[in-house]
């Protein structure tokens, strides 16, 4: 048994039949100090059989929580790990599944195919892909539905400026043959060829000033 000094704090090795039951007095080598030592078998057998009752108490709901975390483990093994038609197992592993090799390692991952057969047996769906796909189409019809817009306002422009030329150059040509029909056409057509030269001249001068 091991006995330590009150005075100095220090430890010594003893026999265990060195000690009787009626006890013994003993003397500290260090600092001489006196003391009357009984055995302390009874006390350390004492200690063991409270340790003994209070891991007997500890133990059941250890081991209720380790059948806990077992029953979870297997549930999520259960939600993880299923069989495909092409007769391979695959686990999922966080964002895709891959195949499960007998020796416990994983092997290549699933082709779409196998990945949507494998989602839908877990009950899983990918709403971040449709998402980010549903985000995606937006933005091609909303950028589809501008150019539309700017091309459709640009080509009315572009129509109408062409249809107006059109049409004065047609009349101007055919002047003589209209003027029986409209006899003040020659006085219109030089009214619009005069505007026309009119805001070439302004928006000649406009570039000018701006250079």
């Amino acid at each position: 048994m091991i006995l330590q000094c009150k005075n100095c704090l220090k430890r010594f090795t003893v026999k265990d039949s060195d000690i009787p039951s009626r006890g013994r007095t003993v003397q500290c080598g260090n600092c001489s100090t006196q003391w009357l030592q009984f055995p302390i078998q009874s006390a350390v057998t004492t200690d063991n059989l409270n340790i003994e009752k209070k891991s007997s108490k500890i133990s059941p709901s250890i081991a209720a929580d380790n059948l806990k975390v077992e029953d979870d483990s297997s549930e999520d093994l259960s939600k993880d790990e299923f069989m495909a038609s092409d007769g391979k197992n695959y686990k999922f592993l966080g964002s895709q599944w891959a195949e499960m090799l007998p020796s416990g390692k994983f092997g290549r991952l699933a082709r779409k195919n196998i990945s949507k057969e494998l989602n839908k047996l877990a009950g899983r769906k990918q709403v971040k892909k449709n998402k980010t796909v549903q985000k995606s189409n937006q933005s091609v019809n909303q950028y589809q539905e501008k150019q539309d817009n700017g091309m459709g306002i640009f080509s009315f422009l572009m129509v109408s400026v062409i249809s107006v030329a059109g049409m004065i150059l047609l009349l101007d040509t055919f002047k003589h043959q209209l003027i029986s029909l409209f006899p003040n056409l020659d006085n219109y057509l030089v009214y619009i060829f005069e505007t026309l030269n009119n805001i070439y001249i302004i928006i000649k001068d406009l570039f000018n000033n701006y250079k």
